[in-house]
């Protein structure tokens, strides 16, 4: 199922530091009831993001953080095509790789700059939890409160 959507920058910081595609809220219940996984996937420009419903979203809009449009040069008010994708359809099951079947490189970036030290044990902790359901891409970049 493919719709067009345009970009609009977050309403709120704090969904800046998630890797989901944030749409109007009853956009978002039509397109639950379209798929049988729990949660709602969609191909936008060249990665896979969770769709989640906010009712500070208009109807024709999706929010992406920065580092989301940065990766797919995707700028503000352009109109962004979506792909739903279904865990459960076998034609969509291409899409999804278990995330522990990957390695992952790991470049940490603070703002501003600072030095930053973390165990590998406490990022990989962090990681499972926030991304655990996510598709990656190659290159992707991903962005998360420690």
């Amino acid at each position: 199922m493919r719709t067009n959507l345009q970009c609009c920058k977050l309403q709120s910081q704090e969904l800046a530091l998630t890797n989901c595609g944030f749409i109007n809220i009853g956009l978002y219940n039509n397109l639950k009831k379209s798929v049988k996984s729990n949660d709602v996937y969609s191909e936008v420009g060249n990665m896979v993001l969770i769709l989640r419903g906010d009712g500070n979203i208009g109807r024709e809009e999706i929010a992406l953080n920065t580092c989301q449009r940065e990766f797919s040069r995707i700028q503000l008010k352009e109109l962004v095509e979506i792909n739903i994708l279904d865990k459960e359809n076998k034609n969509d099951l291409v899409n999804f790789i278990p995330i522990d079947s990957i390695e992952l490189e790991v470049n940490l970036f603070v703002k501003p700059d600072r030095l930053i030290e973390m165990e590998d044990e406490k990022l990989e902790a962090v990681f499972k939890k926030y991304f655990l359901n996510h598709i990656l891409t190659k290159g992707f970049f991903v962005s998360f409160k420690i």
